[in-house]
């Protein structure tokens, strides 16, 4: 509840590693995670990110969104779609923070969405992130790691990229 942002941000970050620890509190506080992600800026906003993705891949997405008045599986839906929105923050670090998580769920297999692959094909291709290093370099280590864990995952990537090249053609 601090103005003061080296301590809101130390209590956050606090508050995510006891979330980590604890998949009831982690359920309770999880909204108010995802209300910072909005509201914050700067280095507090980064690591209220990594927290997000960080509490996602330990608890899973339908445990964190049990809580949704909608129904789990529209909480799944929403919740993926906004992490995608991060890919299109003007910070470059939340952006990079955003493919590295959304590219750990990925992988995992606790997003299986043919949108997430190609908002992540899309944004490997687009000349606008090409002085972002750190976001280059996961998805080059993401895409070939996704291919060769499943022929599944080979051909989700082909119907992907055939699309993709159908938008940039466009």
């Amino acid at each position: 509840r601090s103005k003061d942002a080296p301590v809101r941000e130390l209590g956050l970050t606090c508050l995510a590693l006891c979330g980590l620890l604890d998949r009831k509190l982690a359920l309770e506080y999880f909204p108010l995670f995802l209300q910072q992600v909005q509201q914050a800026e700067g280095e507090i906003k980064l690591r209220v990110v990594q927290a997000v993705f960080d509490l996602l891949i330990c608890h899973t997405i339908p445990y964190l969104c049990s809580c949704n008045p909608a129904g789990e599986e529209v909480g799944k839906r929403q919740i993926v779609a906004y992490l995608l929105s991060l890919l299109e923050d003007d910070d470059a670090a939340i952006q990079s923070a955003a493919c590295e998580g959304m590219a750990k769920l990925m992988l995992t297999g606790m997003v299986e969405d043919d949108e997430a692959l190609k908002s992540l094909v899309l944004i490997y291709m687009s000349p606008e992130t090409m002085q972002n290093q750190e976001l280059r370099q996961c998805l080059s280590y993401f895409l070939p790691v996704y291919c060769g864990s499943s022929s599944w995952n080979q051909r989700r990537l082909q119907r992907v990229f055939v699309s993709v090249l159908q938008v940039l053609t466009e």
